[in-house]
C-alpha cells in the first residue's frame, strides 16, 4: 500500500459500485441530489510505483583568495521515467507522469527537474546562488477542452518549464 489521494472520478465510481463510507464520505451534495464538492484527502492506495535517473555531481576546492576559503558547486539533475498509481487493488492504474497534481502530491509528476547550487565560504561569510528547473507539466493529463474557447482552456492546462533563482548571502556570528 501507499498514500495518496483519489482522482475525484474514481471517487465518484467506487462510491456507485460499492456505496462503501471510505468513499462516499468524501462527496458533498446539495439537497437537490447534484454534486457540491469532493474531498481528495490523503487515504491508503493500493500501491505508486516511480521510476526514474538521478544525477549528483558535487565539486569543492580552495580558491586562495582567503586563507581558509572555498568554492562549491552542486548540480542534481532527475529524469522521472514513470509514475503510476492504482487507487486500490484491482483498480486501473493511472499514469501521472508529466502531471503536476500528480498522486495527490503537487508538483510530484515532472519529468524533469534539476537544481545547481554555487557557493563561496569564508570565514564565517558564505554567498551562495541556487537555480531551481521544473520542466513543462500539464495541471490535468488527458484533459480535452471544447467550444469556442478551447484554445485558451488548454492553454491554461499547460504550464512552461520555470526557473527559480535564490541567492543568499549569510554571516556567522560567534564561535564554531
Amino acid at each position: 500500500g501507499a498514500v495518496g489521494s483519489l482522482p475525484a472520478q474514481i471517487l465518484v465510481n467506487r462510491c456507485v459500485e460499492t456505496g462503501d463510507p471510505v468513499y462516499c464520505s468524501q462527496i458533498q451534495r446539495f439537497p437537490t441530489g447534484k454534486l457540491y464538492t469532493m474531498s481528495t484527502t490523503l487515504m491508503n492506495v493500493a500501491s505508486i510505483k516511480t521510476r526514474g535517473i538521478d544525477f549528483n555531481l558535487n565539486y569543492s576546492r580552495p580558491l586562495g583568495l582567503a586563507q581558509d576559503d572555498n568554492l562549491s558547486v552542486n548540480l542534481l539533475y532527475t529524469r522521472l521515467l514513470a509514475l503510476e498509481k492504482q487507487s486500490f487493488k484491482g483498480g486501473p492504474v493511472e499514469e501521472n507522469l508529466g502531471q503536476l497534481y500528480a498522486s495527490g502530491r503537487l508538483g510530484t509528476g515532472f519529468k524533469n527537474k534539476a537544481s545547481a547550487r554555487l557557493a563561496y565560504r569564508s570565514g564565517g561569510l558564505t554567498a551562495s546562488w541556487q537555480v531551481t528547473y521544473l520542466g513543462k507539466s500539464q495541471d490535468r493529463l488527458g484533459y480535452v477542452a471544447s467550444g469556442a474557447d478551447k484554445e485558451y482552456l488548454e492553454g491554461l492546462n499547460r504550464v512552461g518549464d520555470v526557473f527559480y533563482h535564490d541567492i543568499q548571502l549569510r554571516y556567522a556570528v560567534g564561535e564554531k
